[in-house]
């Protein structure tokens, strides 16, 4: 394995994880969003229009969450298959 390889790994592992986290700041907004429909379901459920955007806010905010959350966890996966892969080809150019 040549030095350009190796950084190359290394570089697709660095990427992945900032995608991630990047995907955690999207959950943690999302949670804010599903919050905040149920704050206005809370104080305005009399208002007919707002307890409808209020509830389809909720469902919309967690079907992205769960949405998120897969990716999330199949970027984790990936990022543990390409560190496997990295280092069973740097144990075998040894």
């Amino acid at each position: 394995m040549n030095s350009q390889e190796k950084q190359g790994y290394i570089d697709e592992i660095n990427y992945q994880k900032k995608m991630i986290h990047n995907l955690i700041k999207w959950l943690r907004n999302l949670f804010f969003l599903s919050s905040l429909g149920v704050l206005l379901m809370y104080y305005f459920s009399n208002i007919l229009f707002v307890k409808i955007f209020a509830i389809i806010l909720i469902i919309i905010s967690i079907l992205a969450i769960i949405l998120v959350g897969k990716a999330i966890y199949s970027g984790k996966k990936n990022i543990n298959k390409i560190v496997d892969q990295f280092s069973f080809k740097y144990k075998n150019s040894l």
